[in-house]
């Protein structure tokens, strides 16, 4: 999905979705990141389909950045955290302020629906350009145009959270390497790396751990 994104609005991502953000002005911008570590809290925003591009009323854009300030505040009670993350998420939820609109284009859209079924099997930007009847220049533009990565760049980043999604499994590290469609283990363990902060096998660990604490 792609978004034009305004002051004010809020992108919410699920785990191992793969963004970007596109710079199309040199202007100072700032910006919270904020992730929800409780599956409670994963469960409510998928079981009510909020995700993408929402855009709150400038009334409710102060009150969520109130919200995210006390909750990024050590000094604020635990009690009045957790209050102010139900209100945080039950402003998330309004309807009217979803905008999930996808602006690029049907073909794109296209695209990149068929490298995420074909994720394993690609073996190079040819293969999805046979199978659209295009060049292998005219998708290298329309990913530089549309997307602001290359093919490669979105290839790897798509199947390094395929990776990750399988560490999260019973999966080792070895079989999420290949099952992810890499075919080296020692450059998928450094791209992970790059891309996570942490070996496939440390981030596998710290899952485990984290998953632990939740239950």
């Amino acid at each position: 999905e792609i978004y034009d994104i305004e002051p004010g609005d809020l992108v919410i991502s699920y785990p191992s979705d793969v963004h970007y953000c596109i710079y199309r002005s040199s202007c100072i911008h700032g910006h919270f990141c904020i992730w929800f570590a409780d599956n409670a809290i994963g469960d409510f925003l998928v079981r009510r389909g909020i995700r993408g591009r929402i855009r709150p009323t400038t009334k409710d854009i102060e009150r969520i950045k109130m919200l995210l300030h006390s909750l990024c505040s050590k000094d604020t009670d635990p009690f009045v955290k957790a209050s102010n993350l139900m209100e945080l998420v039950t402003l998330l939820d309004t309807g009217d302020k979803k905008s999930i609109k996808n602006t690029s284009s049907d073909r794109m859209s296209c695209i990149l629906g068929y490298i995420d079924e074909h994720l394993v099997d690609i073996s190079s930007i040819n293969d999805v350009a046979k199978a659209f009847f295009i060049a292998e220049s005219t998708l290298y533009r329309m990913f530089h145009t549309e997307l602001g990565i290359s093919f490669n760049k979105y290839l790897e980043a798509q199947r390094l959270s395929l990776a990750e999604r399988h560490l999260r499994t019973d999966c080792s590290v070895t079989e999420a390497c290949f099952l992810s469609g890499f075919s080296d283990c020692s450059r998928f363990i450094a791209k992970f790396k790059d891309k996570f902060g942490m070996t496939p096998l440390k981030y596998k660990k710290y899952y485990l751990n984290v998953s632990k604490k939740l239950t």
